[in-house]
């Protein structure tokens, strides 16, 4: 007996593994073919490189060539050449070098923003195609138990053992499950294609009826949990990361726009070539930003208290998300405990199809408790469904 036990959880082990590997190898090949993922790529380097450019250390150079050219022929020609460059305070550089590293990283966080939403798309989808495929499962085995009930009750017509009525109703209930199948298999089917549209238009097979994720994790009835959980995913929300780097960035535009009230010196190459001679020297220049720069310190500093205040309210708002899930699970956990512990005190489709049998029930009996057991077991799949997909909502940072 222990030995049977110990294959039938070693079994069991096995399948979660399987379904679990079979669940990441979708998973990694949506995040290879999606097509939006490919270009939000190529948005992420093109913003990188915006970035890089519009923070460019150095100005343009200026060049100015002035020719005079004489009104007679005794006067001489000459011509003025000037090449300037522009050199900013060193603290300003450095501002700009910290914007564009922070800028470059938000550019990466909406990448992975966009990965994080499109992997839990089809993650959720391939969650709705395990349910659909454990209820196909449970359907076929319905109707075959309805196609057996169906030929004893024809058989028993024939006799006149039992009504017509009543061998029609046994017609009726394995129509019934016909027609669940059919639709189910065309929910499996509309599900798929849209993981195939995920998948950059590349079909996937998922025929697992295990679903990834245990129902019994006991690591989650503790009382930090959740708190803990919030702690770890909040490092890993790109929107909240996005939102952290916007006011990082504004912080530094603050030190940027002080930094650029002190005076900018340009250096560069003065020249006068003419027919007698040239000269040649080194021009030097200040520039004094005493209008352009007064109103932008107070916009940078207006910024910062912005995103602070967004930055703080998203994460009020994710934490009230995350507690309200891990309480809906919990619930549900409770709910389908329940339900199962039902089925255990009631009679199941094999004793009723007992009873039948033995005439101990009647043909109408027998579909009206087989029909009540049948709702709770169809009930139990709906709930551990939602369990599952909150369950990816829960823990969608932590993967």
């Amino acid at each position: 007996m222990k030995k049977t036990t110990i294959i039938l959880c070693l079994c069991l082990l096995c399948l979660s593994s399987w379904a679990q590997n079979s669940v990441d190898n979708i998973l990694e090949q949506v995040k290879k073919n999606n097509l939006s993922l490919k270009a939000q790529k190529q948005v992420s380097q093109s913003n990188k490189l915006s970035v890089a450019a519009e923070y460019s250390p150095l100005e343009n150079t200026e060049v100015e060539v002035s020719p005079f050219v004489a009104a007679s022929k005794d006067a001489s020609t000459r011509c003025d050449v000037s090449i300037m460059q522009e050199f900013a305070f060193p603290s300003t550089y450095l501002s700009q070098k910290k914007i564009v590293s922070l800028s470059q990283e938000k550019s990466e966080m909406e990448y992975i923003k966009t990965e994080r939403q499109t992997l839990q798309e089809a993650r959720q989808l391939c969650t709705q195609i395990i349910y659909c495929n454990r209820m196909q499962k449970a359907l076929q085995e319905r109707k075959q138990r309805a196609q057996m009930v169906f030929d004893y009750t024809n058989r028993m017509q024939q006799s006149g053992e039992v009504s017509l009525m009543e061998s029609n109703s046994a017609k009726l209930f394995l129509v019934q499950i016909t027609h669940a199948i059919q639709n189910n298999d065309f929910e499996i089917k509309s599900l798929l294609r849209q993981l195939q549209s995920l998948n950059g238009g590349k079909a996937i097979v998922l025929a697992d009826t295990i679903y990834p994720n245990s129902l019994a994790n006991k690591d989650m009835m503790s009382n930090n949990y959740i708190d803990s959980l919030i702690s770890s995913c909040i490092a890993n929300n790109p929107e909240l990361q996005s939102l952290n780097i916007d006011k990082e960035i504004a912080e530094k535009e603050v030190r940027l726009a002080k930094s650029q009230y002190l005076p900018s010196l340009a250096l560069g190459y003065k020249g006068e070539l003419s027919q007698e001679g040239s000269l040649h020297g080194i021009g030097v220049g200040v520039s004094l930003p005493l209008f352009s720069n007064s109103k932008k310190v107070q916009a940078a500093k207006a910024k910062t208290s912005i995103y602070s205040l967004l930055s703080d309210d998203a994460m009020l708002q994710f934490s009230s998300v995350m507690h309200s899930t891990y309480d809906n699970i919990i619930l549900l956990k409770e709910i389908i405990d329940g339900h199962k512990q039902t089925l255990q005190e009631i009679a199941t489709d094999k004793m009723l199809e007992k009873a039948l049998t033995y005439s101990e029930i009647s043909p109408v009996q027998y579909y009206q408790d087989l029909n009540s057991y049948y709702e709770i077991v169809d009930e139990i799949l709906s709930l551990e469904k939602d369990y599952q997909l909150l369950l990816n909502e829960l823990l969608q940072y932590t993967r």
